[in-house]
C-alpha cells in the first residue's frame, strides 16, 4: 500500500530517506506519476489539483501538510468516505511561532531601519518602548496560535487573544465571540492572525477589523490569506491607519507578480515559509497511513464544523 504525496514545497528524496528509516515497506509515489491507483490508500497534498482523487479505489485518508484543512474538507471532489487529517506537529508550531516573534521583533526593535542606515553609515537611536507596554493581540488559539501567545506573555508584553470559543491560557486575556473583537483590536498596537480559513472566518479581516485597530497598529498575518481583504488592507496601509504589515499568506499563491502588495512601502511580504516544511511531521504520516491500510482509526482527524 502506497502514499502519494502532491505537492509544490516538499522534497520527495527527503520524504523517502525518512520514509525508508520508519519502515522500507511504505511505498511513496509522487503526483502525477500514481502507478497501480488501486495501491494509494493515503494522500499527502499541500495541493489538490483537479483530478487528484480520481480513480483511487483504495484511498481512504487525505493528509493536509498543513494544521488548517477547510478547504480540503470542503473539496467538491473528495469522496464523502475519504477521511482528512491534519498536522499535529510540534515542529511546524515551533516554526511558525519563531516567524511570527521575528516580524513582531524586527519592527518593534527597527531592524529595517537600521539596515538602511548601515549603509548610508548613519548612527541614529530609536526608542522600541517597554515590552509590558505593548499589547499584542493574537487572534486564532489553536495549537500556534496558543503557542504564540504563550511565548509573548513570557516575555512580558501584554497579550490579548481572541478566538470563536472560550480558552484559558496562564498570562493572557482571553476573550471570544463575535462581539468581543472590535475591542481586541482596539487594544493592541500588534496583530498577530494565526486564524485557520473556514466559512466563519474567510474576510473576516476586512474594512471594518481594520477601522477598529489602534491606529498606526502593526497587522502580522501568519495564518491564513483567505481571511484578510487585500484590498481593505492596502487602503488602511495607505491611509495610515496602519503602519505596516507583514504577511506570510495571501489570498492566492504564489502572489501574483502584479500585486501592489509585492512593491509596497509598508508592506515586508515572505512566500508562505512560517511553518517550515512537513517532512518533520512524517512520523505521524507514516502512522496514518499503516492505519489506513489495516483499516484502523485515523489519527488528527481534521473537525468538518471547525475546519481544522
Amino acid at each position: 500500500m502506497a502514499i502519494l504525496l502532491v505537492t509544490e514545497y516538499e522534497d520527495p528524496g527527503e520524504w523517502r530517506k525518512r520514509l525508508d528509516a520508519i519502515d522500507p515497506a511504505i511505498e511513496l509515489r509522487v503526483w502525477p506519476e500514481i502507478g497501480t491507483a488501486a495501491d494509494i490508500v493515503l494522500i499527502a497534498a499541500d495541493m489538490l489539483p483537479e483530478g487528484v482523487f480520481a480513480g483511487l479505489p483504495n484511498l481512504k485518508c487525505v493528509q493536509f501538510l498543513g494544521h488548517g484543512a477547510a478547504h480540503v474538507i470542503d473539496h467538491a471532489d473528495r469522496p464523502a468516505h475519504v477521511a482528512v487529517a491534519r498536522l499535529t506537529d510540534p515542529g511546524i508550531i515551533r516554526s511558525v511561532t519563531e516567524h511570527a516573534l521575528a516580524l513582531l521583533m524586527s519592527h518593534r526593535r527597527f531592524l529595517a531601519v537600521y539596515d538602511v542606515q548601515q549603509g548610508d553609515r548613519l548612527w541614529r537611536h530609536y526608542a522600541s518602548g517597554d515590552p509590558t507596554r505593548t499589547c499584542v493581540a493574537v487572534l486564532g488559539l489553536g495549537s500556534i496560535g496558543t503557542r504564540i501567545a504563550e511565548a509573548l506573555a513570557a516575555l512580558e508584553y501584554r497579550v490579548v487573544a481572541w478566538a470563536q470559543s472560550s480558552h484559558r491560557i496562564a498570562g493572557v486575556e482571553c476573550r471570544h465571540g463575535a462581539d468581543a473583537l472590535d475591542g481586541v483590536l482596539g487594544d493592541a498596537d500588534y496583530v498577530i492572525s494565526i486564524l485557520p480559513g473556514t466559512q466563519a472566518t474567510v474576510g473576516l479581516l476586512g474594512a471594518r477589523a481594520f477601522a477598529a485597530m489602534k491606529r498606526g497598529a502593526y497587522f502580522i498575518n501568519v495564518g491564513r490569506g483567505l481571511t484578510v481583504d487585500e484590498d481593505a488592507l492596502i487602503a488602511a496601509l495607505d491611509e495610515g491607519a496602519l503602519s505596516g504589515a507583514a504577511l506570510d499568506v495571501f489570498q492566492t499563491e504564489p502572489l501574483a507578480a502584479d500585486s501592489p502588495l509585492w512593491g509596497h512601502p509598508k508592506v515586508r511580504a515572505t512566500p508562505h515559509v512560517a511553518g517550515g516544511r512537513a517532512a518533520a511531521s512524517i512520523e505521524s504520516i507514516a502512522e496514518n497511513h499503516r492505519r489506513a491500510a489495516a483499516g484502523e482509526p485515523l489519527i488528527n482527524i481534521a473537525d468538518p464544523e471547525k475546519g481544522y
